[in-house]
């Protein structure tokens, strides 16, 4: 809203929304400090339950009870919604992943993307880097100053794009797509801005070493951190970019959504939601410096954000337990059973469709490999005999050589007069 009452001039609105927003942020530390002397509160409370309980003093312990419900109250009333948008703020602080191949982003395909809004395009800043710089290493991902995006791998070649972000402070979708071409022979990398391929190439070396991966430090916000166990196309990452992930869809190696309700949470651990926030993710991240979450992020994700449609049931003018109206029931029950169904199998047939493609790449993968080192080793060998024909000739002319001068040796020694034969 700040930058946007800037660009339009109405830079007393700005000036307000500035003192809102640092007000809110002073307003959002005592509420964490309140949080954190609540729940000490109510540790303190239930102990004294327990020990009103065992000196069996069932008076005082009903009373001190409800002051321990009242702090439960309150400690829930602390607690974010899950629909709630939101990010993390890495101007001063990033995020320490852990290895790649914890989130499946070593020995295959994949598909990694993110939103980020960055507030300084003025420098170069990292968004995601490797901590390993051989050929076969994780790449990592750069923003450029002017806002563009650098892809750089880990042999030193770079993917630019030649598309600067349109506007500072804006949200941006970015993703990073790997796939191996069979019918090449090499690895297909593809970066892409907003669902828009920018930068695209081709490797000779598999990304197989792990490595670990950082997100930040920049001067802006991310949200949204997915890894995917497939190359998507154009059209998938334009398609998915604006969709929030549930954690069971297919593929779906990992899902940060980095919202305040969940931090570092990966749906893909806990789908349904039974683990209570900030304990199922402890093997997901771990955060270096100061790291702050926000309440903002990308409006087309809280728009994309829909309830469940419940089901709209007719009222039936008869009595409704005739058999004319059980019958439409059933009949109600069985087509919708039947449409799940179907929507179950086309799922079922879709995974085992992808796990065959992805078991041929792999072979053709490893296939490949082979001829590679069929090839090296094939050339080692000719190189070695090209050394020992070259090594044979030579003591061939040496040999001749001795040869040749025997003999001229033998008259120039039968020739030979001594100079002290006369004395």
């Amino acid at each position: 809203a700040m930058a946007e009452a800037t660009a339009s001039y109405r830079f007393e609105n700005a000036k307000q929304l500035k003192q809102l927003r640092d007000s809110l942020g002073k307003e959002q530390t005592a509420m964490w400090a309140r949080l954190t002397r609540l729940k000490q509160l109510h540790e303190q409370i239930a102990a004294r339950v327990a020990e009103a309980v065992e000196a069996e003093d069932f008076g005082k312990a009903e009373e001190v009870y409800q002051l321990q419900r009242l702090a439960e109250d309150s400690i829930q009333g602390f607690c974010l919604d899950e629909k709630q948008g939101g990010s993390v703020d890495l101007s001063k602080g990033s995020i320490l992943l852990g290895p790649a191949s914890d989130f499946g982003l070593l020995e295959g395909d994949f598909t990694m993307e993110f939103w980020v809004r960055c507030q300084d395009v003025t420098k170069r800043q990292p968004l995601v880097t490797s901590s390993m710089s051989c050929p076969s290493s994780f790449p990592s991902l750069y923003l450029k100053p002017g806002g563009g995006l650098e892809l750089v791998m880990a042999g030193e070649r770079k993917y630019s794009s030649k598309f600067p972000v349109q506007k500072m402070r804006r949200w941006m979708h970015v993703a990073v797509t790997w796939s191996f071409s069979s019918s090449e022979s090499d690895f297909k990398v593809a970066l892409f801005q907003d669902g828009v391929q920018v930068a695209c190439g081709t490797e000779v070396w598999a990304i197989n070493a792990d490595s670990d991966l950082r997100l930040g430090p920049f001067m802006g916000n991310l949200c949204e951190f997915r890894t995917w166990a497939h190359a998507k196309s154009a059209s998938e990452v334009e398609l998915s970019m604006y969709r929030r992930c549930g954690g069971e869809e297919p593929g779906l190696e990992c899902c940060l959504s980095l919202r305040p309700a969940r931090g570092l949470a990966d749906s893909t651990v806990d789908p349904q939601k039974v683990l209570e926030a900030g304990h199922a993710f402890l093997d997901r991240g771990q955060c270096e410096g100061d790291v702050t979450w926000d309440g903002d992020c990308p409006r087309q994700l809280v728009a994309a954000h829909v309830e469940p449609a419940k089901p709209e049931f007719q009222t039936l003018d008869a009595d409704p337990w005739i058999d004319e109206s059980l019958q439409r029931a059933w009949t109600w029950l069985d087509s919708r059973h039947e449409t799940e169904a179907s929507l179950r199998r086309s799922l079922a047939e879709h995974r085992e469709a992808e796990l065959e493609q992805r078991q041929v790449q792999e072979k053709e993968r490893k296939a490949y490999l082979e001829l590679q080192e069929e090839r090296r080793i094939q050339q080692e060998q000719e190189e070695a005999k090209a050394r020992e024909e070259e090594a044979n000739k030579c003591l061939m002319e040496v040999d001749l050589l001795q040869r040749q001068a025997g003999p001229s040796l033998l008259r120039r020694l039968a020739s030979w007069t001594c100079p002290f034969s006369g004395l």
